[in-house]
């Protein structure tokens, strides 16, 4: 409600316009399609678990590599294991690459997951941009 995701769009907007190939995600949506590429394997020694498809290796290789990467909304996902590793996976992939990465946010690097929190609070690959007002959801209606 602060205009963080309007911010975001403009900037991969902006990106593409100058022709730079730039990729927005919203981070739940981006893990179901992470997920859709796990298939189910019955194992005898481990049970039941998820094997990696090739579709699931092209989906993390594009999110890897893509000259720009905006993932919105970091910490609206459900926290599962699973989110944690494929989030941590993309985010030091681009951190140890040097590759842009935008983030929105409404948790603090304190509350992330510590490899995730670590690698955001670099300042030499990082700068924190706080928007300071106020949710415009929770505003008062003006009433006419």
């Amino acid at each position: 409600g602060t205009g963080k995701t309007h911010l975001a769009c403009a900037a991969v907007a902006h990106l593409v316009a100058q022709g730079i190939y730039a990729r927005y995600e919203w981070v739940p949506d981006l893990l179901s399609d992470l997920r859709r590429g796990l298939r189910p394997v019955a194992s005898p020694q481990a049970g039941e678990q998820d094997v990696a498809t090739q579709d699931y290796f092209d989906r993390l290789a594009q999110l890897q590599h893509v000259t720009a990467l905006v993932l919105d909304d970091l910490g609206a996902q459900r926290s599962t294991p699973f989110a944690e590793e494929e989030l941590t996976r993309i985010i030091d992939y681009r951190y140890r690459e040097n590759l842009p990465l935008l983030i929105t946010t409404n948790v603090s690097r304190e509350a992330m997951n510590s490899r995730i929190g670590s690698r955001l609070s670099d300042r030499r690959f990082c700068h924190l941009v706080v928007l300071g007002s106020k949710d415009y959801r929770q505003r008062s209606p003006v009433l006419a």
